[in-house]
């Protein structure tokens, strides 16, 4: 019941339940306020026995449960607690007014509670119309998550994850930066949340086409997460950075130097660049809005400027073909604005040029991914493996998509690969060079004939 101001005890009730919060281990302070009162020379006067009795839980946070039974036919006061039971005799007026105040503070906090809660409900709300009204302006400006308060950052946050769904975008992501293009839809550059479902990419900056959203063309991360020393954190690039390593004869030997067909923001430059102090890098990338993004917010700029890496805005293909210089390693990452893989990497004539311009025991890596699930397209990933081995020297190494969570086919060409060499050289990345598989074109294999989709049993148009 409900105990008010004006109550005399004669019309309590036989018991009076009070439901209390507290942590495990804590006294119970309403218990002392009772226990306080022991004159016991107001027995005569007290014609009242109240018992206080209380359930221990064992949990960190526990509910409590303080039952008062009220009797009028006795003349002294029973007290009980978790930690003690003794006997004080208390008057009935002070009785009286210590169960106000418990009843009264109880009241006052629950009431105190839910009108806080109310307000910042309210408050809340008010903000996130706000928020939402000024999203169309503040969206591209890269200062628009400094300037507002530290009080409105959760629901600044909560009313652009729902803008974002609203328009069908990640509600993970805050656009950081974006910029035209003549190849596709627009870029953005954006910036991850760090409680975003995909751990792969929490907390990095990425850069994305606005039509292919779920496609990653680059990423960095922060100095808080580049100490991850996880296998594959850097995604495809992390598999990249091996082609060092995997070089024979004259291009194993001496200061590398490194073709990057697909350059986009840098990342594949920036990891080899961590992973090889003897590297220096050539990067093509077709898209110049890609390289002015990659050079404000991404790793681009430093790299030019430490000197070890080139970049050439243009057609990647028709560059390296026309290049004077001899490499050591080439690194095909192209796809088209949907994501898809350039046509040419069908072609064998594409493989050979490229093949051209390497120095004995140089190599060829190439990223063919074409997607997961149904929509995966395994036959044109097939069909690049089988032209880069044929314009090479029959055979190629391919890689397990899924493996050390990297969900790209990658194809790496020339002979064997000596992998437990490569495994002790690129130390606590060596579980890498596990997923590789090694295939030769057979020799009774005719030319021109699907011989690589037949070795892994696959049917490609009636194979």
């Amino acid at each position: 019941m409900l105990f008010t101001r004006g109550h005399s005890l004669a019309t309590l009730t036989t018991t009076l339940t009070l439901p209390l919060y507290a942590a495990s281990g804590v006294g119970f302070p309403y218990c002392i306020t009772v226990r306080s009162y022991s004159d016991s020379a107001a027995a005569a006067r007290a014609g009242v026995t109240v018992t206080i009795a209380a359930s221990v839980a064992t949990r960190a946070i526990a509910r409590r449960r303080v039952v008062v039974a009220v009797s009028s036919s006795s003349s002294t006061v029973t007290a009980a607690s978790p930690a003690s039971s003794r006997r004080v005799v208390v008057p009935r007026a002070r009785v009286a007014r210590a169960l106000r105040r418990v009843v009264a503070r109880v009241v006052d906090r629950v009431v105190a509670r839910v009108v806080a809660r109310v307000v910042d409900m309210r408050r809340a709300r008010a903000i996130r119309r706000t928020v939402s009204r000024a999203m169309s302006t503040t969206r591209s400006s890269p200062r628009c998550a400094r300037v507002a308060p530290k009080r409105a950052v959760g629901a600044r946050r909560r009313a652009a994850r729902a803008a974002a769904r609203a328009r069908g975008a990640s509600p993970w992501t805050v656009v950081v930066d974006r910029a035209s293009s003549r190849f596709g839809s627009d870029l953005l550059v954006e910036r991850v949340s760090r409680d975003c479902p995909n751990a792969a990419f929490a907390g990095a900056l990425v850069l994305t086409r606005e039509g292919a959203p779920d496609a990653v063309l680059s990423e960095r991360r922060d100095a808080a997460s580049e100490g991850s020393s996880a296998v594959g954190a850097g995604g495809v690039f992390d598999a990249f950075a091996t082609l060092p390593a995997t070089l024979e004869g004259d291009a194993r030997r001496g200061k590398k130097t490194i073709g990057i067909l697909g350059l986009g923001a840098g990342t594949c430059a920036e990891i080899m660049a961590k992973r090889h102090d003897d590297v220096t890098m050539i990067g093509w990338e077709l898209d110049p809005a890609i390289v002015e993004l990659a050079r404000r917010h991404f790793a681009v700029g430093d790299l030019e400027r430490e000197g070890r890496l080139a970049v050439v805005a243009g057609d990647a293909f028709e560059g390296c073909a026309r290049s004077e210089i001899e490499f050591d390693g080439l690194i095909v990452d192209c796809f088209d604005e949907n994501s898809v893989v350039v046509a040419c990497l069908r072609d064998k004539a594409t493989w050979a040029a490229l093949a051209a311009r390497l120095k004995p025991g140089g190599r060829v890596v190439a990223n063919v991914s074409t997607g997961r699930g149904k929509g995966a397209k395994l036959d044109d990933a097939i069909a690049c493996a089988q032209a880069l081995a044929d314009a090479t020297s029959d055979e190629v190494t391919i890689w397990r998509a899924g493996a050390c969570s990297i969900w790209n086919e990658l194809i790496l060409s020339g002979p064997e690969v000596n992998w437990r060499r490569v495994a002790h050289e690129y130390g606590d990345f060596a579980s890498l060079t596990k997923d590789w598989f090694y295939f030769k074109k057979p020799p009774d294999a005719a030319s021109g004939a699907p011989w690589l989709a037949k070795t892994l049993g696959v049917d490609i148009d009636g194979a």
